[in-house]
């Protein structure tokens, strides 16, 4: 951090701060844990990546990251593994690419919807055979709300993504340590550590359920600009006494 400015410093510091009372709040990272975190290739797994090997340097538990990408062969996105694995190595982190082929003119679903469940089964996969009992994920607080609005007009049905969750009968937990941050946050951490970028971005992103809801939130934001965090907030404060 000797390069950056001081109020880039002290930016980092604020997000870092709110990324670990999260963390404490929600018991999401103890002692010995091994944690695989999630890594896209987007700005915010690297967020969070970067977040949890630094707050290693100060706090008085230890844990092991491993940092893990699942590499689908037959979609048109692509990363930089050369970069992130300098990203890596540069903080003496594993780094781990899994790849798959996948076929998506094979499957009726949509590809959106075979990618994540792809990478998921993968990335449990990989959990279980190496003993993380923690799985890192980049979601954050637009994420979480993007999901709630999607989960109301499609499924009739009031959830979105929790800060944690056990998996196969509390072999392992995955967790979501950013979910305190908006997306901006994330892109100006991004944009103060200059992180290694996306070559090649998916050609079904403009064209998902979860772009129309980022289209929503955003036009309610610039109606209201507390409008992402107010729906967040709501989600803890419930009325049954006033829902049909």
């Amino acid at each position: 951090m000797d390069t950056i400015s001081k109020p880039e410093k002290l930016f980092i510091n604020k997000i870092d701060k709110k990324i670990g009372k999260t963390i404490n709040d929600n018991n999401l990272i103890n002692d010995g844990d091994k944690i695989l975190v999630a890594i896209s290739g987007g700005k915010d797994s690297l967020v969070l990546l970067d977040s949890l090997w630094r707050r290693l340097n100060f706090i008085p538990i230890k844990y092991e990251i491993i940092a893990v990408h699942v590499s689908l062969v037959g979609l048109s996105y692509q990363i930089d593994k050369d970069m992130i694995k300098k990203f890596c190595d540069s903080r003496k982190i594993k780094f781990k690419i899994i790849e798959e082929q996948v076929d998506i003119s094979l499957s009726k679903k949509s590809p959106c919807f075979i990618c994540s469940s792809t990478r998921r089964k993968l990335l449990f996969e990989f959990a279980l055979a190496n003993n993380c009992n923690k799985l890192a994920f980049g979601h954050h607080m637009d994420d979480a709300v993007e999901t709630l609005l999607m989960n109301m007009m499609y499924h009739s049905n009031i959830s979105s993504i929790p800060y944690s969750i056990d998996m196969f009968e509390g072999k392992f937990q995955i967790i979501r340590p950013l979910l305190k941050i908006r997306n901006s946050e994330t892109l100006e951490y991004s944009e103060i550590f200059k992180y290694p970028k996306m070559k090649s971005l998916c050609s079904f992103e403009d064209k998902t359920k979860r772009k129309l809801a980022s289209d929503i939130i955003n036009t309610m934001e610039n109606n209201y600009k507390n409008s992402i965090s107010s729906i967040f907030a709501s989600m803890k404060n419930i009325d049954n006494d006033y829902l049909p």
